[in-house]
C-alpha cells in the first residue's frame, strides 16, 4: 500500500515538473512577439519617440472590442517595444479585415482612412509616420523607442529567470524525488540546500523586477541626468539630420539655500515640486527639462526658431520660478539664473552643450541673478539689443508715438472696401521698419498685451470716427500677439464693457489657432456674442486641415495667396477651389492676401476669390488717406452697380 501511494506521489510529482516546464515555453512565447490568438496586431512608429494621447479610431465587422471606441475615446496602445507602440485588436476568427484611423485628438497620422486585409497583411502590421503604407515586415526606422526597447530586454531577462526558476523548482522536485526513492542518510539537508537554491533565484527575480527605474527623479517626477542625456542626444540627431538647432538652458535657482536652511528640508521639497510643474508648464511637448542637482534643472528646446525664442524660454522660466510659493501659510520666493548653450553653434555633443549652458548659468549669476544669458558673446549682444528695443517700444506706448495705418481689402470685380487690416507703426530713428520687426519686438508676454489692447482701442475708435464722417462701416482686422488662447481671452475682457466698439472689429489669428480650433471655440463664441468677427490670416499651402476649418467658427479666411501661385499645381489650385466653396458652405469669406502683380489679380480671378489685399510691401495708408478712399471707392462702386 505505502509503495503503492509513493509511486502516485512520484508520477504526480513527475507530471507536475512537466506541466510547469510545459507552462513556461508557453510563456516564454507569450513573452516574444508574436500577437495572441484572433488579436491583430499594429505596430506604430514616430520620430520623435512622442506617442503621448496617440489612439486608433477602428471600425468593422466582426470585431470582438470589450467596449465601445469613439473618436473621442479611441482604442489605447496595448504596449511598447522597441519599434513604438502597438495595438492589440480583438477579432473574430472569420474576420476577413477592418477600417481604422490612427490619431491624436484631431490630429490623424494619414488623412485618408486606412484598412487592414487579413489575407493580404496577415495578423501583424507596422505602420509609419505620416505614410499609407501598411507594412507586413518592421521597415527600417532612424532609431530605436528606448523606453519599449528596454521593455523588450526585461522581458528577455524575466523570460531568462522564469526559466532559470523553472530549472531550480524541477531540481528541488528531483531532490525530493531522489530523497523519497533513496530515503538515503543526509538527504534533508540536500533538500534543504535545494531549496535554497530556489528561494536565492527567486529572490533575484523579485529585485530585478523591482528594482526603481533610475531614469526619473522621486521628488519631482522629472527626468534625470541620465534621462536628459538620451534625450538630449536623440535631440541633436534629429537637428542634425535636419539641419535644425537645439537649446539647451542650464537653470540654478537662486535663494533655494535660504529656503533650505531656514524652513528645512521639506519647505525645499515643496519649492522643488512646484518649479517642477510649472517649468514644465512653460515649455511646448516636444521640448522637455529635467532635475539634475539638488537646486538645478536643465530644459531642452528642440527645433529652435530663432536664439530670442531660447531667449523668451528663458524669461517664460525665470517669471515662473519668480513667483512667490505657499506652503502651509508660509511664502517661499526664489528666483533663476539660467544659461544658454545654442547646437551647433556651441558644441557637437550632449556633454559639452551641458557645460556651456553652465557656464553661461554663472555668467547669470555674476552679472545680477534672475537673468537669462548665452555663451555666445554675439547672441547675448543680439537679446541685450532686444531688450533695448522693448524698453523703447514701452517708452513710445507711453508716450502716444505709435499710429495704425491701413491695409484695404477690396472686392475683386467692383473695387468697394470691405475691410481693412490695421498695421501698427512707430515712427523715430530707432522704430523697427515693418509689423514682423515690431510683433518681433513686443514677445515680452506683458508688452504684447499692452501693444494688443493699444490696437483694439485705437481701431475701435478709428472705425467710429469714420463711422461719424458718414462713410460706410468698414471692419478693421487686428493682429494679436501672443499665444492664441491669452490673446482672446484678454480681446474679450477688453471689449465686453463696449459693445458698439466691437461690432466694428475683427481680430486676426495666424493659422496656428486651428491646432486647437476645440479648446478656443468657447472664446470665439464669446467674441461673437460681442459683435467681434475671428479671421485666419497667412494661410500657405502647407498649413491646412479642411476638418479643422470645418469645425473652427470663423468670418474670414485669408489666403496666402503668392505661395499658390508658385506652387503651379493642380492639387494647390484644387485646394484654393475647395476653400473658397467651403467658405460659401459655412459662411465665411475667403479673401487673397499679397496680391501685388497681374499673374495674382488673375489667379484670383481663375479660384473665383472675392476680394483681395495688396502686400505691405506696396504700401499701407495713413488714417486720412484711407477715409479719402473709403468715400471715392463706395461711390465708384455706386455707377458701376447702376451701370
Amino acid at each position: 500500500m505505502f509503495r503503492s501511494t509513493l509511486s502516485s506521489t512520484l508520477r504526480l510529482l513527475q507530471a507536475l515538473a512537466l506541466f510547469g516546464l510545459l507552462w513556461l515555453g508557453a510563456a516564454g512565447a507569450a513573452f516574444a512577439d508574436a500577437p495572441p490568438a484572433n488579436v491583430v496586431r499594429l505596430h506604430f512608429h514616430r520620430v520623435s519617440h512622442d506617442y503621448t494621447g496617440w489612439g486608433l479610431h477602428l471600425w468593422g465587422s466582426n470585431l470582438v472590442l470589450t467596449r465601445d471606441v469613439t473618436w473621442e475615446r479611441p482604442l489605447e496602445p496595448a504596449g511598447v517595444d522597441a519599434y513604438g507602440v502597438y495595438f492589440d485588436v480583438p477579432i473574430d476568427p472569420s474576420a476577413s479585415g477592418f477600417n481604422f484611423i490612427l490619431h491624436r485628438g484631431e490630429t490623424k497620422n494619414y488623412p485618408k482612412d486606412q484598412l487592414i486585409d487579413l489575407a493580404r497583411h496577415g495578423r501583424e502590421v507596422w505602420l509609419l509616420e505620416n505614410t499609407e503604407t501598411v507594412f507586413t515586415a518592421p521597415p527600417p526606422v532612424g532609431s530605436d523607442f528606448q523606453l519599449g526597447l528596454e521593455t523588450e530586454r526585461k522581458m528577455q531577462r524575466n523570460v531568462a529567470m522564469l526559466w532559470a526558476a523553472a530549472v531550480a523548482v524541477v531540481l528541488a522536485m528531483a531532490a525530493i524525488i531522489w530523497f523519497m526513492q533513496r530515503r538515503a542518510a543526509g538527504s534533508r539537508a540536500n533538500l534543504a540546500d535545494q531549496l535554497e537554491k530556489l528561494a536565492a533565484a527567486q529572490n533575484e527575480m523579485r529585485l530585478r523586477n523591482g528594482a526603481a527605474s533610475a531614469l526619473d527623479d522621486e521628488l519631482t517626477g522629472l527626468p534625470t541626468r541620465g534621462g536628459l542625456q538620451h534625450a538630449l542626444e536623440q535631440a541633436i540627431g534629429r537637428a542634425k539630420r535636419s539641419g535644425g538647432r537645439t537649446a539647451v538652458l542650464f537653470i540654478d535657482l537662486d535663494g533655494f539655500k535660504a529656503v533650505n536652511d531656514g524652513a528645512g528640508h521639506d519647505a525645499g521639497d515643496v519649492v522643488l515640486k512646484v518649479l517642477a510643474q510649472r517649468f514644465k508648464a512653460c515649455l511646448r511637448e516636444s521640448d522637455m527639462v529635467a532635475r539634475v542637482g539638488g537646486d538645478e534643472f536643465i530644459a531642452v528646446i528642440e527645433s529652435l526658431q530663432s536664439p530670442l525664442h531660447a531667449f523668451n524660454v528663458g524669461r517664460k522660466l525665470t517669471a515662473a520660478a519668480r513667483l512667490p510659493i505657499e506652503d502651509n501659510g508660509r511664502v517661499h520666493q526664489v528666483g533663476a539664473s539660467i544659461g544658454v548653450a545654442v547646437y551647433p553653434l556651441d558644441g557637437p555633443d550632449a556633454a559639452t552643450l551641458i557645460k556651456g549652458a553652465d557656464t553661461a548659468m554663472y555668467g547669470a549669476k555674476k552679472g545680477g541673478k534672475d537673468a537669462c544669458r548665452f555663451l555666445q558673446a554675439d547672441l547675448q549682444a543680439q537679446m541685450d539689443a532686444h531688450l533695448q528695443r522693448e524698453d523703447r517700444l514701452r517708452d513710445a506706448l507711453d508716450r502716444g508715438e505709435l499710429r495704425l495705418d491701413y491695409l484695404p481689402d477690396l472686392d475683386l470685380v467692383s473695387g468697394r472696401v470691405l475691410g481693412a487690416d490695421a498695421v501698427p507703426r512707430w515712427d523715430g530713428d530707432v522704430a523697427p521698419t515693418s509689423l514682423h520687426e515690431m510683433f518681433d519686438t513686443a514677445q515680452d508676454e506683458v508688452l504684447a498685451e499692452r501693444l494688443n489692447a493699444w490696437m483694439l482701442t485705437e481701431a475701435s475708435r478709428q472705425a467710429q470716427t469714420w463711422r461719424n464722417q458718414g462713410l460706410p462701416p468698414v471692419r478693421i482686422a487686428v493682429n494679436l500677439l501672443g499665444g492664441t488662447a491669452s490673446a482672446l481671452e484678454k480681446a474679450h475682457r477688453l471689449l465686453s464693457g463696449d459693445r458698439a466698439a466691437a461690432h466694428g472689429l475683427v481680430v486676426q489669428l495666424r493659422p496656428g489657432l486651428l491646432d486647437d480650433h476645440h479648446g478656443h471655440v468657447a472664446l470665439i463664441d464669446a467674441l461673437h456674442a460681442l459683435g467681434v468677427g475671428i479671421a485666419v490670416t497667412g494661410l500657405g499651402v502647407q498649413d491646412l486641415s479642411l476638418l479643422r476649418l470645418v469645425e473652427t467658427p470663423i468670418d474670414l479666411l485669408k489666403l496666402q495667396a503668392p505661395d499658390y501661385v508658385a506652387a503651379t499645381s493642380a492639387s494647390a489650385d484644387g485646394l484654393a477651389r475647395s476653400l473658397v466653396a467651403l467658405g460659401a458652405a459655412r459662411m465665411f469669406r475667403v479673401v487673397a492676401s499679397d496680391i501685388d502683380t497681374p499673374a495674382q489679380r488673375e489667379w484670383c480671378r481663375r479660384m473665383v476669390v472675392g476680394s483681395t489685399m495688396p502686400s505691405m510691401a506696396a504700401g499701407t495708408l495713413g488714417a486720412d488717406a484711407f477715409a479719402k478712399m473709403l468715400g471715392l471707392r463706395t461711390a465708384d462702386s455706386r455707377e458701376h452697380a447702376a451701370g
